[in-house]
């Protein structure tokens, strides 16, 4: 039997190269059995053979006709030879490696090995692919000992965050600017005293849309032909901005329909089709869809070809959708897996966001006898975190200096348009929405809805009081909830209570509307349509004299028991049906829960 060409001259290459190095005095450990683009670690030694503690991680390619096809050359003279790789596999694991790479070209011919450090700055992308040349002037030998050292002493760069509100993360993988984009965007959104003169990329679009800055997308796209405006960006044959069009579409309109027909459309790359399907994941959560979630999420997770972030990043609005509709073991497997990103990966500061909340998620899930409050603690504390409360503190002050201008009747014309206060509460919101951060979307969507409520009098229209009582309701805000519908029913406009109670189907109610849902139809009973409040009173009585269902879906922290009955007390009075009939609940299970 005769063997390739290639593997005889792949296996010479490879041995010569470790000679090379072996030559220089330093250690070579060859990595036959867990190849996954590293063929061998070698170790820095000095002069004198010391060993430093340096490791690096070298590739080697062997073949004149295969690796030395790219020549690049300057007046003539060859100065090296490009490397490809087409879909940027091998690049990006080396440049998140935790040590530092060489590619490494060996020529049969002469015998000869030529080296490049792989970097950022090295990396010439090539739409879906990378190139990266290879010096002809980097040989393996004494001559480029000290820069071959100087390779061995590099780390894998960080992120710097002093000043990044400025410069974002250059150093950021492009199969890792989508997350940033929508869980911190601020990394990757032009800065508002940027101007508009540069040309911005779909990642920096979506994170002007995370940001909520529709107005400087806008500005964008007038200024640049390459940049279209949101109705025409999901025409683009760009799948990013394809993206681009159906989250504006979302922000603008409420519709979910063109992020659906995104993901039905599906993507070949697994760092896109994860970034779509946690925006959809999170979207029908906040829709209180959160039954339709957990299958969306669990199809792309079915297929394993997410990236480790990524694929935690998945688990952990799994986990949240999972939460909503009583499946606590299973969010509970999904905190407990995700929670080992902050080992694994903590220098990405998503990923340290992502863990934060599995923490919070495994907390919440737990008997309390075995919570751990530290883990708590330590896992909100991130640089996600700081930079949502520096947003929501911009909110709250822009609130207050409105509140003030209203009170002292100030008449002073505003320059710049737009309304503070909405859009940086709605930007908080969604990168916690997308992040998967369900205690903080509850917190700042809750505020959106006070927002609203306060601006409006008896005047007002209902639909947009029935918006701010919504929001509340869908937050599981309970206290606020209840006294806006007491200052609705009793200032009005109260049609906005009969709105908003129609539309509940408590046999959806999660987790967190559970409650909410509940209130509204007590508090709101004497506003409520006779047909909602005959509904709304036989759903009781049944579920009193068997609660599991609404138990097991909504895994309550209240008395069941007592606040059925209240809402029963609540909505009987409006329902035709039931107002000369005696209810007896009998000793239903409901009322010892």
């Amino acid at each position: 039997m005769r063997a390739p060409e290639q593997e005889q001259v792949g296996s010479t290459g490879a041995t010569l190269v470790k000679a090379a190095f072996e030559r220089l005095g330093w250690g070579v450990a060859v990595n036959p059995e867990h190849d996954l683009g590293t063929d061998m670690f070698v170790m820095a030694r000095d002069e004198r053979r010391f060993d430093l503690g340096q490791v690096v991680g070298v590739q080697v390619k062997s073949g004149r006709r295969k690796y030395f096809r790219y020549p690049s050359r300057c007046r003539g003279a060859v100065v090296g030879w490009w490397f490809r790789d087409d879909d940027r596999a091998h690049v990006d694991a080396w440049l998140s490696h935790a040590l530092p790479h060489l590619i490494v070209l060996h020529d049969p011919v002469s015998e000869q090995s030529y080296w490049v450090h792989v970097t950022q700055d090295a990396v010439v992308p090539t739409g879906k692919g990378a190139k990266i040349l290879v010096p002809v002037e980097n040989t393996i030998d004494a001559a480029h000992r000290d820069a071959l050292l100087q390779v061995a002493g590099t780390a894998r760069a960080g992120i710097s965050l002093e000043g990044s509100v400025w410069t974002g993360a250059a150093s950021l993988l492009p199969k890792d600017r989508l997350r940033h984009a929508l869980v911190v965007p601020r990394l990757i959104a032009p800065h508002p005293n940027a101007g508009f003169d540069e040309l911005v990329t779909p990642v920096q679009a979506i994170a002007l849309l995370t940001e909520a800055r529709v107005t400087a997308l806008q500005h964008f796209a007038v200024k640049h032909a390459d940049v279209p405006a949101l109705a025409d960006a999901v025409q683009s044959p760009d799948w990013g901005w394809r993206l681009v069009g159906a989250l504006g579409h979302r922000l603008t309109t409420g519709e979910l329909d063109r992020l659906q027909s995104l993901l039905d459309e599906g993507t070949t790359d697994a760092a896109e089709r994860a970034a779509l399907t946690v925006v959809f994941a999170a979207e029908l959560i906040e829709a209180e869809r959160a039954d339709e979630a957990v299958p969306v999420l669990e199809g792309e997770l079915g297929r394993d070809e997410a990236e480790p972030v990524d694929y935690a990043w998945l688990r952990l609005q799994h986990a949240r959708a999972c939460v909503e509709v009583g499946r606590l073991n299973d969010a509970q497997n999904d905190a407990a897996f995700v929670q080992r990103l902050r080992i694994t990966h903590p220098d990405d500061i998503t990923a340290t966001a992502i863990a934060g909340v599995a923490a919070m998620i495994a907390f919440s899930t737990t008997p309390w006898v075995d919570r751990n409050v530290g883990s708590v603690v330590q896992g909100a504390d991130t640089a996600a975190a700081w930079w949502r409360t520096q947003t929501v503190a911009g909110a709250l002050s822009a609130f207050a200096d409105r509140t003030f201008e209203t009170w002292s009747h100030d008449e002073s014309i505003h320059l710049g348009g737009g309304d503070q206060v909405n859009d940086e509460l709605l930007a908080a919101a969604l990168t916690a929405n997308y992040l998967g951060d369900h205690g903080a979307w509850r917190q700042l969507y809750a505020l959106l809805g006070q927002d609203k409520l306060v601006r409006l009098n008896r005047n007002s229209d209902p639909a947009d009081a029935n918006a701010g009582v919504n929001s509340l309701r869908i937050a599981g805000d309970d206290k606020a909830l209840k006294l806006a519908v007491r200052q609705l029913a009793v200032d009005g406009p109260a049609a906005a209570i009969t709105i908003t109670a129609a539309d509940i189907d408590l046999d959806q109610s999660t987790h967190t509307t559970g409650q909410t849902d509940l209130l509204l139809l007590q508090h709101g009973g004497d506003l409520l349509d006779a047909a909602v409040a005959e509904r709304t009173v036989k759903w009781l009585l049944s579920t009193l004299r068997n609660p599991s269902a609404f138990l097991s879906r909504t895994t309550p922290s209240y008395h069941v028991g007592l606040q059925l009955i209240d809402t029963l007390a609540g909505v009987v009075p409006n329902a035709s049906g039931f107002k000369a009939k005696r209810l007896s609940v009998g000793s239903a299970p409901g009322c010892a829960v």
